[in-house]
């Protein structure tokens, strides 16, 4: 229910999307994808999990910011 109500925000919202990013949501959204497997429930976690980022991400000045972020989490494999 978090997924689905962050993805709604931070579509809605940028004051929402500069308060995740100042929060470090991003980095536990990453760490939630990368501890998905290839199920089927899974998959919609990681759909929702990745639209969050794309709403993140159409906040100009806080793709600067995303982008650095994803840098320290290369390790992220989402598919194992």
């Amino acid at each position: 229910m978090y997924l689905i109500s962050s993805d709604v925000a931070t579509r809605l919202s940028p004051a929402c999307c500069e308060r995740m990013v100042e929060v470090n949501a991003v980095s536990v959204i990453y760490t939630l994808i990368s501890s998905c497997n290839r199920s089927q429930p899974h998959m919609e976690i990681i759909r929702l999990a990745i639209s969050i980022l794309l709403n993140l991400a159409k906040v100009r000045y806080l793709t600067k910011l995303l982008s650095g972020m994803l840098v320290r989490n290369t390790h992220l494999n989402v598919l194992h």
